[in-house]
């Protein structure tokens, strides 16, 4: 339920400048009372390289000539460098066609910045998954189908996403998946720490004790791979406490070895089970 709450004065001025931009043939100024916020799932798990938690970035929307309006907006500087990031990759994604989430504009004025994109209707897979709506097979399917078809898009561009999970994962009211919070994407290969800090949700964190190739301060395909399992298993119906967070490299193998096992399997698709072995089949290679 939207409830109105209190932004600063710098917010609301930051968005009437940006409405009366696009929009020129209007002179509306957005006022502190009309900027509600809505339900955003938080993420409690997210945290930076120096230990400290992440506080959930403020999050609100608002209708305009625009359409619905996402506002994201930080006010100190770990924050805000995210939020930055996430507004230039977001730029870069949109010029790629890779994205459903536009940026609409952003501002930073020292330790404090906003992101303004279009708001995307629908719900979160943590949210379908948190209200048990798993259970039709047909919607599942495709929502792994498309999961697993935007990521190797995304892979081909050369771009890792780098926070794949449930929350930052949409589902339209069309039944369109798109990813959203770019703000720790990477190009193949860049270093996973910038500027001193480092980004991650650990229970869909790559195993830090595997023993492979891959290097662990650089950003690989096989990151998002492992993610989008742990998200695939929870939308087949692995329950929370049976997936391998903080497993070593043999334990989590054979959890994905044993993936195909689970009684939901059968159902899906012979092609939804042929693209969720690939990226088994991709993190297991690495993991050996």
């Amino acid at each position: 339920m939207a409830i109105t709450i209190e932004h600063p004065e710098w917010l609301a001025k930051f968005c009437s400048q940006t409405l009366n931009t696009n929009c020129p043939n209007t002179d509306k100024t957005i006022s502190l009372g009309s900027l509600t916020s809505i339900e955003m799932p938080e993420s409690n798990n997210m945290t930076v390289s120096d230990g400290a938690s992440e506080s959930h970035r403020h999050q609100f929307c608002f209708d305009s000539e625009l359409g619905r309006v996402r506002a994201k907006y930080s006010e100190t500087m770990i924050e805000t460098i995210m939020l930055q990031r996430e507004a230039l990759w977001l730029s870069r994604l949109n010029s790629q066609g890779l994205s459903t989430q536009r940026c609409l504009d952003f501002y930073r004025d020292g330790s404090r910045a906003a992101l303004l994109t279009n708001y995307v209707e629908g719900q979160s897979l943590s949210e379908l998954i948190k209200h048990n709506q798993t259970s039709d097979i047909t919607v599942v399917a495709n929502v792994i189908d498309q999961l697993l078809s935007e990521l190797e898009e995304l892979h081909r561009c050369g771009y890792v996403h780098g926070d794949i999970k449930p929350s930052n994962i949409l589902l339209s009211e069309q039944n369109i998946v798109s990813f959203i919070d770019f703000s720790n994407a990477r190009r193949v290969g860049d270093s996973w720490q910038e500027r001193g800090i480092e980004q991650y949700s650990p229970s869909y964190t790559y195993p830090n004790s595997a023993s492979s190739q891959l290097s662990r301060g650089e950003a690989h395909p096989v990151c998002d791979s492992y993610a989008s399992l742990i998200t695939v298993a929870l939308l087949i119906g692995v329950p929370a406490d049976e997936l391998p967070f903080g497993l070593d490299s043999s334990q989590v193998i054979d959890f994905f070895l044993g993936l195909p096992q689970h009684e939901t399997w059968p159902s899906l698709p012979k092609l939804t089970q042929e693209s969720v072995q690939r990226h088994i089949d991709s993190v297991i290679k690495d993991l050996i």
